[in-house]
């Protein structure tokens, strides 16, 4: 019952969202900026290591995620996204550095009702906890965009759920928050001009009017 209220709550917020949601169009390129923590991670048993859960109240681990992206349809978007990751908290086994996690996020965003788009986004990491090691892992991201005016700019929240699968195997969930800028669109330079004289756009009127002539 519970399940299906928060369900029900979240459908009533997406419906209320979908007329602020703005149209995209193929060439439009968004810049991302959003930040996050995991607040629950768990880590599967492998070899002699048990499985264990990490929450906020061991370690807190912030997240900077910066790029860049292009819609390739009205409704898909491919990009690339940068993740910083940096402890605020220390677990009791420090890390090595303060600076645990860099990645490459390549990401396929398909944007299938109003404001709220689903994401596909493999991490790369040659940076992982705390260390020089690599790491890989599988993102799911399910997202909602606000537009702030005609601004360009957009409040964007988020929830991730990460996947990794070496060198360590857990299952996080990670809350994102950030805004979201996109470029404003080219406009050609065809359509800025006027229609020549002898164009069937241009009617007789027109025609008239600027040689002097009132129209009969």
């Amino acid at each position: 019952m519970r399940v299906g209220r928060v369900s029900l709550a979240l459908c009533a917020v997406t419906m209320a969202l979908t007329p602020y949601a703005r149209a995209n169009d193929p060439g439009d390129v968004t810049l991302p900026f959003n930040l996050g923590t995991s607040v629950d991670t768990y880590n599967f048993a492998h070899g002699a290591t048990p499985a264990s859960s990490v929450t906020l109240g061991d370690q807190v681990v912030l997240s900077e995620f910066v790029g860049a992206g292009v819609f390739v349809s009205h409704t898909v978007r491919v990009g690339l996204n940068l993740q910083f990751s940096e402890v605020v908290v220390q677990p009791r086994t420090p890390f090595p550095s303060t600076f645990t996690q860099f990645a490459f996020l390549p990401q396929l965003n398909w944007n299938f009702w109003g404001p709220v788009t689903v994401s596909f986004v493999p991490s790369l990491s040659p940076w992982f906890g705390g260390k020089e090691q690599f790491a890989f892992g599988l993102q799911g991201v399910l997202g909602v965009a606000i537009p702030l005016g005609s601004s360009g700019f957009a409040a964007t929240a988020a929830v991730e759920i990460p996947v990794y699968l070496t060198p360590v195997y857990n299952l996080g969930i990670t809350p994102l928050l950030g805004v979201s800028y996109r470029l404003p669109r080219r406009t050609s330079a065809s359509a800025a001009l006027p229609p020549p004289e002898d164009s069937p756009a241009t009617s007789t009127t027109d025609r008239s009017q600027r040689a002097g002539v009132r129209p009969p």
